[in-house]
């Protein structure tokens, strides 16, 4: 699902980007896709992006119904990459 709604809007697609790195108390983050506007269609070859003033579309993909823990990623998601800089999500 992550790559067909990417082909749909275009933009560089960073798969599985890391959102929050692992330190001392807290876990690594990974969202699903994350994807760049304004950069040519294509899949990154690196993980590692500068994100920051840059208009990005987080993706999260389930194999299972909409429910609240995965809404909560969403609404979460959003903030955290807002402390990495982006200009919009």
């Amino acid at each position: 699902m992550t790559r067909w709604y990417w082909q749909q809007v275009g933009g560089l697609l960073i798969e599985e980007f890391q959102v929050v790195s692992q330190g001392e108390g807290q876990g690594r983050r990974l969202v699903d896709g994350l994807i760049v506007a304004g950069e040519p269609t294509q899949v990154a070859t690196s993980r590692l992006f500068d994100v920051s003033d840059r208009d990005v579309t987080v993706v999260q993909a389930k194999a299972r119904r909409l429910g609240m823990p995965l809404m909560g990623q969403c609404l979460f998601t959003r903030d955290l990459l807002r402390n990495l800089g982006v200009r919009s999500v």
